[in-house]
């Protein structure tokens, strides 16, 4: 096998509108620590996988499917064995591309406010910084093919204390506020990347947490904990590069942020320390853990689902739109009721699944917008024989998928399809689907295909 890491800021020149936050009212004011886009590309018997992580919120799929197309036509590679993953910081931007009906909608990096009318945006400066971006990264992927050189690639698990649901469920509905004794995915997995010599020149580590320990009043741009945690690691260990790879995090939150019943704002210091202590977590596996070989073949799948929502909940509708649930919910269906009157109705949210599999037993699995943690816990459980490595936030964020339980208790995840133009929740049978497509490739394994 061969392989190649390379990194490079990101971070934008000027100030910009930072996503993630809905109580946010103007620009960044400052760079609290850089932004990354790190690439890594894997070559084994003739078949190459590359692996782009940028420090954003997400993106759209008119910025995938264009960074795709770049790399596509410039390396010879197919869709499939290309994977843009997001670490979801909320100190950072969401991406969008060149295609307007590709746009998630109500952002733009130049706006000194949230809009209501995604159609009034002037998304120049985004397109701009979306070319720069683009080609920055077709750069970064050219270094390393330049790179290439003969090592291992290894994997090691451990735990992590870094997360704690927030869906306190009660008699009177599910509560955003610390749920410790819920069942969540703690582990922490660890991939090296060794030269012949045995020497660790990169380290991946995988696990599921919203990187939100700051708030909606940090106006500096940061790749939060997470990326505290890779700075940690690559200065303890010069000549490396760390590499976070955001796992199913949709209803999890930094521990450190949970005080009592409830969750702080962390001050700069106290995300610090999250960072430092997940650090510390992918140190011990570093030490500790009982590395195997993964020896390929590589096999690597792409497909595109289409999930269903259900028929339009007028009752829930107009409870949003008096305001009841809240200033936020009631402006988005809104923007949905305006959206209906233009004859624009959403129905379905298609969602990229991709998985990689880097040896007959371990498999990376890839699955677009915010996926609750349930999710992860079900397709390991589902497959006791093989080492998944289970990732959110990747080939773009729309929106949270619900798992049937989630619908069914409801909450903030079963209702975020209200906020971005739905007019009713994602159907019961969601969950199957996804789990269904994610086992069908597995067994499968093909080589990639363009979808």
């Amino acid at each position: 096998m061969k392989f190649a890491v390379r990194k490079q800021s990101m971070t934008p020149p000027q100030p910009v509108f930072m996503a993630g936050f809905g109580g946010r009212a103007h620009k960044s004011e400052g760079l609290l620590d850089e932004l990354y886009v790190k690439a890594v590309l894997l070559s084994e018997g003739g078949k190459e996988l590359l692996l782009v992580v940028f420090d954003a919120l997400g993106a759209d799929r008119g910025f995938v499917l264009g960074v795709k197309k770049a790399l596509g036509e410039r390396f010879g590679l197919e869709e499939a064995d290309i994977l843009l993953h997001f670490t979801h910081t909320h100190a950072s931007i969401h991406l969008t591309g060149e295609h307007p009906e590709l746009r998630r909608g109500n952002y733009s990096l130049a706006q000194n406010q949230w809009h209501d009318d995604s159609a009034a945006i002037d998304y120049t400066e985004d397109i701009k910084y979306y070319r720069w971006i683009r080609d920055t990264v077709a750069a970064l992927v050219e270094r390393c093919y330049a790179g290439l050189q003969p090592g291992r690639l290894k994997l090691a698990s451990g735990r992590t204390r870094a997360a704690i649901s927030r869906r306190r469920v009660t008699e009177d509905g599910v509560l955003w506020a610390p749920a410790p004794d819920a069942d969540i995915d703690d582990e922490l997995t660890v991939l090296t990347l060794t030269d012949s010599e045995d020497r660790v020149k990169a380290v991946l580590f995988n696990l599921a947490c919203h990187p939100t320990a700051m708030g909606p009043d940090n106006y500096l741009l940061s790749s939060e904990f997470v990326g505290r945690a890779c700075q940690r690691l690559e200065d303890e260990r010069p000549g490396e590069i760390a590499v976070f790879l955001q796992g199913a995090a949709g209803d999890l939150k930094p521990r450190h942020s949970a005080e009592g019943g409830r969750f702080k704002v962390c001050s700069t210091a106290e995300m610090q320390a999250a960072g430092d202590e997940l650090a510390s977590e992918v140190r011990r596996v570093l030490t500790d853990g009982a590395f195997a070989g993964i020896e390929g073949p590589f096999r690597s799948e792409l497909a595109s689902i289409d999930l269903s929502a259900g028929a339009p909940d007028e009752r829930k509708m107009a409870q949003l739109l008096s305001g009841e649930a809240g200033e936020f919910y009631r402006r988005a269906a809104e923007r949905t009721i305006k959206a209906e009157q233009r004859g624009v109705v959403k129905t379905k949210l298609p969602l990229y699944v991709q998985t990689w599999k880097l040896s007959d037993r371990v498999v990376l699995v890839a699955l677009e917008s915010e996926i609750p943690t349930e999710y992860s816990l079900k397709l390991k459980r589902g497959c006791p024989d093989r080492k998944l490595i289970v990732l959110g936030y990747s080939n773009g964020v729309y929106s949270y998928i619900p798992t049937r339980r989630i619908l069914k208790e409801g909450g903030y995840e079963a209702d975020h399809p209200f906020t971005i133009g739905f007019k009713s929740r994602f159907v019961p049978e969601t969950e199957e689907l996804i789990v269904d497509e994610v086992n069908r490739q597995i067994k499968a394994g093909s080589p990639g295909r363009r979808t």
